[in-house]
């Protein structure tokens, strides 16, 4: 679906070598993707399953298919790309699916469309930079973008998408915040060692 207009498109244009990186780099990243997340436990009271993040994250993903669809037609119709910026959009896609994929293994069932916050992750690559998995869908689009020339899909993905990305971090960290709160008290604390749950 991803690939749509490439498709429809190649069949009366051709299949240049920015096309190809990016066919590659979105099958790469939903493959590995749909193998390494593990379905979440909905019954664990750390989900806040809120009604809006979940609104929030397909928004996201229908908005990723509008910015992925919008870049492959401007590429196929102006085709106007520079050798350095496609070789850095492809370097900075690959980067954020290499990212975007450490974080879902480190989190494992934790990877959720909403926030889980079991405890503070503070391993693999959650010790050196927070929010590895939103920082990597960015930079899959931002690089996919710059790969295929497409300077209205990049727009749209900085005014659509970088606000929405800075509203999940935030209230992310703020829901964390609140947890370790929560976690640091003697209740929560005889809750957590009690054997009946």
């Amino acid at each position: 679906m991803l690939l749509l207009p490439t498709l429809v498109c190649g069949l009366i244009a051709r299949w240049d070598w920015p096309i190809v990186v990016f066919a590659l780099g979105i099958v790469l990243a939903a493959f590995l993707e749909s193998c390494l997340v593990v379905q979440p436990d909905h019954n664990s009271l750390a989900i806040t399953q809120d009604p809006i993040a979940i609104r929030v994250a397909s928004l996201v993903g229908v908005l990723l298919i509008a910015i992925f669809w919008i870049a492959q037609v401007e590429h196929h119709v102006a085709a106007q790309s520079s050798l350095g910026a496609s070789w850095l959009g492809g370097l900075v896609m690959l980067t954020g699916i290499g990212l975007r994929i450490t974080a879902i293994r480190t989190l494992g069932a934790s990877f959720v469309s909403d926030i889980c916050c079991d405890a503070r992750i503070e391993q693999g690559i959650y010790r050196w930079m927070s929010h590895p998995g939103e920082v990597g869908m960015l930079m899959i689009v931002v690089g996919a973008t710059l790969l295929l020339a497409a300077p209205v899909a990049m727009v749209i993905c900085f005014v659509a998408c970088g606000p929405i990305s800075w509203w999940r971090i935030q209230r992310e960290n703020e829901l964390l915040r609140n947890c370790q709160s929560i976690a640091r008290t003697p209740e929560f604390v005889a809750l957590c060692h009690d054997p009946k749950h």
